[in-house]
């Protein structure tokens, strides 16, 4: 069993201050004080940690990135929990993304119906030190099974085969299928044509 500092949490459910703002030096100050012994630190979310500043403007990001990389020296691994734009792509500078070594994007399906409970795309939008297999997106899904919680994970190609190959079943034609998932008009052909071959997709 782990001790019982293992795992620690900064929140303001359990402190009479407000949580530290980490664009400001004393709010990462307040926050190092905490990390002598730790090798992880997880902040959730950026939006809500820095609020002094324009999120948009670079130079107000430089702080926090400044004590992002200084943690970094420290031999200390930073999890950054960040909101997305309506777009889908990150929440203000792009400056923000230059000292990351990893960057993970959370997509909800095009198909997703809340009866699924949580079940996410996860793309690997950025990664330095891991390549492969290891980077190719895939999706998650939690449910409940008996009563047992359980996580399940699919490769993206055959999650990708399988939307296509239900949507032709239900009578849809390529271009129909292509605006239905926003999926490349050439990857569509290409998934009918192997969902044929090996018989998934009624003649």
């Amino acid at each position: 069993m782990p001790d019982e500092d293992y795992l620690r949490f900064i929140t303001p459910d359990n402190q009479v201050d407000p949580i530290p703002d980490l664009a400001s030096a004393k709010g990462q100050r307040a926050v190092e004080a905490q990390l002598e012994e730790v090798d992880l630190l997880i902040l959730d979310n950026k939006s809500t940690l820095c609020r002094t500043g324009d999120e948009n403007a670079a130079q107000d990001y430089q702080p926090f990135q400044e004590w992002l990389l200084n943690l970094r020296r420290q031999g200390k691994a930073v999890l950054l929990i960040h909101h997305s734009n309506k777009a889908g792509g990150s929440r203000g500078t792009s400056l923000m993304e230059v000292p990351l070594d990893t960057i993970i994007n959370l997509r909800q399906p095009p198909d997703y119906e809340p009866s699924r409970g949580l079940c996410v795309e996860v793309h690997f939008e950025k990664h330095r030190a891991i390549y492969g297999e290891a980077v190719e997106p895939f999706e998650v899904l939690y449910e409940t099974r008996d009563g047992i919680a359980q996580w399940t994970t699919r490769g993206m190609a055959e999650v990708d085969l399988q939307r296509v190959v239900g949507l032709a079943n239900d009578g849809l034609k390529q271009r129909e299928i292509h605006a239905e998932l926003n999926m490349s008009l050439g990857k569509v052909n290409r998934l009918v044509k192997e969902g044929k071959s090996v018989g998934l997709i009624r003649a």
